[in-house]
């Protein structure tokens, strides 16, 4: 089974920075595990192709493990989650041309906001461990 990981970024202001796909779809920066990587490890390369953010392993907080399904997620997986917190917005940028940063905030609605299913799963447990 693939092993991907993503990071849920939280600007200062405790809003999460999450990216909006071509296809309309909000879902955490994220990517591959690649072999003989460990995930905390890979969740800061990943931070770096994708949004430029320069991250060390310790500052990342363990989210949880997510599995997604081919059936309802479009692909069988297995996802670590990681948060980084306390992020300046002005310091995340979306490399991909095709994609745009996207606020999430705890009062959203996140079925009507496009966030992906897997995403919506690890949205809502963060709000609910992270009350502010």
């Amino acid at each position: 089974m693939k092993k991907i990981v993503n990071v849920l970024v939280v600007s200062a202001k405790g809003e999460l920075l999450m990216k909006r796909r071509a296809d309309g779809k909000v879902t955490a920066f994220g990517g591959v595990v690649t072999s003989g990587e460990v995930p905390a490890r890979a969740a800061v390369r990943v931070l770096s192709e994708e949004t430029g953010l320069d991250v060390r392993a310790d500052d990342l907080e363990f989210l949880d493990s997510y599995r997604s399904t081919l059936a309802v997620h479009g692909e069988d997986a297995d996802a670590d989650v990681f948060v980084l917190a306390g992020v300046d917005e002005d310091r995340v940028y979306v490399y991909d041309g095709e994609e745009s940063l996207c606020k999430i905030h705890r009062n959203d609605d996140f079925e009507a906001n496009g966030l992906s299913v897997l995403a919506r799963k690890y949205v809502i447990d963060y709000f609910k461990r992270h009350k502010r």
